[in-house]
């Protein structure tokens, strides 16, 4: 069953995507999202694979399999938003007030906002109502599904595989109804 296989499976994607994003989250070690992605697809690779091969009786369409990428990066998304709302909220409060700050600095350097003190305070002022730990959540579920389809669409081309008329173990019966086994 590929929906039980993706559910499973996506509990632990979702660990590796909880753990890109907590890394993440130090400024020292904010490079390691270069690292983090290119293994993400590679593990999520390796797990529609595997369901090919052990739930699909080593075949899957190119649809069935950019479904299961979708299913299985939907859960971890899931288990992802949870991860970053207790992070927001629980395990780290001060970080959206940091990354705040972080933005306003960044906006203080912006030629736009140099002599229009009014338009600077709107913006942060807007960025500090937009941003929440509930909206930075729904905003990692949509982003990882977003990136689901696309790598799905690609991947998926790889993936796939047909029934060809030379697998599995057929028995063919000559005239005299005879079993001749095909290995």
């Amino acid at each position: 069953m590929p929906h039980r296989h993706a559910m499973n499976w996506g509990l632990l994607l979702g660990l590796v995507f909880s753990l890109g994003y907590w890394l993440c989250t130090f400024p020292a070690l904010a490079w390691i999202q270069y690292i983090f992605f290119p293994i993400e697809i590679f593990i999520i690779y390796r797990l529609t694979v595997h369901c090919r091969e052990t739930e699909c009786n080593g075949t899957m369409s190119y649809g069935q399999s950019l479904w299961y990428i979708v299913q299985l990066v939907m859960y971890a998304s899931l288990i992802l938003a949870l991860f970053v709302y207790l992070h927001c909220k629980v395990l780290n409060p001060d970080y959206i007030a940091e990354q705040l700050a972080v933005v306003e600095t960044v906006m203080e350097t912006m030629p736009q906002f140099e002599d229009d003190a009014e338009s600077f305070q709107a913006m942060t002022d807007m960025f500090g109502m937009v941003i929440t730990p509930l909206n930075m959540a729904i905003a990692q579920l949509w982003v990882r599904l977003m990136e689901a389809l696309f790598v799905g669409l690609i991947l998926s081309a790889f993936i796939k595989r047909d029934k060809t008329p030379f697998d599995g173990n057929e028995t063919i019966v000559n005239d005299d109804n005879q079993d001749i086994n095909q290995d």
